[in-house]
Parts: C-alpha cells; structure tokens; sequence
C-alpha cells in the first residue's frame, strides 16, 4: 500500500530540483573602440551568474594577442589566484578592482600600437565564481595609431650672456600641451636630466601656424664641455615625443684659447618664455645709443599696450621688459598671438609672441 501511495505521489507532483551550472559566458559584448582623443574605451555587458563577480579584472598586451591557456574554466577565481596566473609573460594590469556594477572603462596616455584585452571576474572570498568560460575569455582589441603632436622645422642651442640658450620653432602643432628640455653631458638620452622642472613649458595646442620658442638653461654649466640637450613634446592624450640632440661646447673664458667668439646679437630678441602665461620677458639690443619704443600689438593690428616710450637706450647694453599680459588699461588680455614691435627711428623690427592659458 505504501509503494502503490508512493508511485501516486510522484507521478502527480513534479521533481523539485536546483540547476547550479553556470550560465552563458559572464561577459558578452566586449569591445575596444579608440576615441576622438586616442583612448581606448573598453564596453562590456555584465551577466549575472549563480555567485556575484565583485569586479572584473581587466589585462592588456600590447601586440600580443591573447592565448585561451591563460585562464582555465571552472577554476576557482580568487583576486590573488588571478595576479599568480595572467599576470605574466607579455601582460600589463590595467585595473585589477573594477566593479562589477561598472560596463565601461577608458585607457588613458598610451602609445601607438596594437593592443589586446581580456576579461575575467574575480572575488575577494574564499569561494569559487559560477561562471561560464567556454572554450576562450572574452576579449577584444584596438589599434592606436596617433600622428604626430607637432612638426618640428628648427631646433638650435646657442652659448650668449653665460647662458646655453635653445631655440626651436614647429610649422604645426596638434594637441600639443607642451614641452620639457634635457641636458646631459654625453649623447645619451638615459644620461639626462630635466631641466624645467617642475613646470611644463606651455605649448601652442592645435595651431597651423609657425610658433617660436626659446628657453634658457640656468643650470651651471663648465668651459670647454660639451651639453647635449633633448626637446620632449606631450601631447594633451599624454603621447610624447623625443626630438633631437642638439649639442653645445661651452667656450673658455682664457685668453689665448682662440675660441670662436659668441656673435653679439642686436635688435629685437625673440621673449622668453614663449609661449607664456601671463608674465613674459622681451629683450633687445642697439648698436648706437638712440630712443626707441616698445609696443605690444595684437593680431588685429589693434595697439595693446606701450611697454617703452621715447626711452634714451644706449649701445651694446642688453635691456629687459616685462610684459604682464595686460592692455593699456591693466586689464588681462585674451589668449592668442601677438607682436613686440620695436620702433628706432626708422626701422621697426617685430617679435611674435603667444599667450596661452
């Protein structure tokens, strides 16, 4: 009777039972796509599984595609388990602790190249994640494939007043937040130092239009060495580049050393800095003593400001004005281009200048 009540039962109500096997893959829809900006923006879908991921653990190769062998299925997928066994070989962590609510992520400040990612979840306890690998993680990639921030047409160093002096001037720039100058006393670029430290010599950002630079090196300098120097231009994206060397020898100051003398140089120098914000400095140069003006104009042609008026300057002596970057009326001027005209009697020579903020 019991067996005859038992075979009623289960042929009446259905088997109750648990499926504990994980679903699909835990990511869909990886994807790597380069922004406007040359970041790599990484998107995903998250999928719930039995157990909850509390992150994702995202890895980058560079120019080395991803191989199926880093990450076996159904492991256990513990936070360290994981730096023991991807992080290694030709791999570079991006984010190790991304949230697991979180689908997007942006790689910033990298260069050009290929570059591959894969996807994993990963839990701080000790407990394994119910996710589904299949036969490969999830991955994807992107092509970073920047030009070049800035067209560099000249670049010198010169020795004047105890001074190395470097000049250089682009045709073009594009995103080019600025500049920073090494010197070393070999040819080695590993051998040098950063001699603008702390700030970064301001760049022209995106321009079509020649700009001129010029900045001098304060540091101590020794005669008769020799200063190589190197010009590293960072764009806004964080890309950088190495331009040069350039190399100086420092003359001796004894007499009897047939050293080729400095050229003196006269009329209007180039201001320093240059780009500047707000406060620049312009310098020059007569050959007879005489009266002269200095004006700051604008690209308009509209005067800004008068630096110098009706001045007695005299021969030979190097002279320094500080332009502040504000009109006749001591209000702060715009950013943009503008000249240093300087009038002796005649002859007019004229400087371009650019604020940037």
């Amino acid at each position: 009777m019991r067996f005859i009540f038992l075979l009623l039962f289960l042929l009446t109500f259905p088997i109750l039972y648990c499926d504990l096997a994980p679903p699909s893959n835990h990511v869909t829809n990886f994807t790597a796509t380069v922004d406007a900006s040359y970041n790599i923006d990484l998107e995903w879908v998250h999928n719930d599984g039995v157990l909850e991921a509390e992150g994702y653990y995202i890895v980058a190769r560079k120019s080395f595609p991803p191989t199926n062998s880093d990450a076996p299925a159904y492991n256990n997928y513990y936070e360290d388990h994981l730096q023991i066994t991807i992080n290694s070989g030709n791999v570079t962590v991006v984010q190790a602790k991304e949230p697991a609510t979180r689908t997007t992520y942006e790689w910033t400040g990298q260069s050009n190249g290929t570059y591959y990612f894969d996807i994993y979840p990963y839990r701080t306890e000790d407990e394994e994640i119910s996710y589904k690998i299949d036969e490969s993680v999830p991955s994807a990639s992107a092509v970073i494939d920047n030009p070049l921030p800035v067209i560099l047409s000249t670049f010198t160093v010169s020795f004047n007043m105890s001074l190395p002096i470097i000049n250089w001037t682009t045709q073009s720039e594009q995103n080019n937040q600025g500049w920073n100058v090494y010197r070393s006393i070999s040819d080695e670029l590993s051998s040098s130092i950063q001699i603008n430290e702390p700030f970064l010599i301001p760049g022209a950002g995106t321009t079509t239009t020649p700009t001129d630079y010029s900045f001098n090196d304060t540091y101590t300098v020794e005669e008769n060495t020799t200063y190589w120097y190197w010009l590293e231009s960072v764009s806004f994206s964080g890309f950088s580049k190495i331009h040069g060397p350039v190399y100086l020898t420092i003359p001796s100051s004894e007499p009897g050393h047939n050293n080729p003398a400095t050229p003196i140089q006269y009329g209007l120098l180039q201001n320093f800095p240059n780009p500047f914000n707000p406060n620049t400095e312009i310098r020059f140069r007569l050959k007879e003593d005489s009266r002269i003006n200095l004006l700051i104009f604008d690209v308009k042609g509209k005067k800004v400001k008068t630096i110098l008026q009706n001045q007695f300057i005299l021969k030979d002596n190097i002279v320094r004005a500080v332009w502040n970057g504000t009109d006749q009326y001591n209000r702060q001027v715009a950013s943009g281009v503008y000249f240093a005209c300087l009038v002796n009697g005649s002859e007019i020579i004229t400087r371009r200048m650019l604020m940037i903020k």
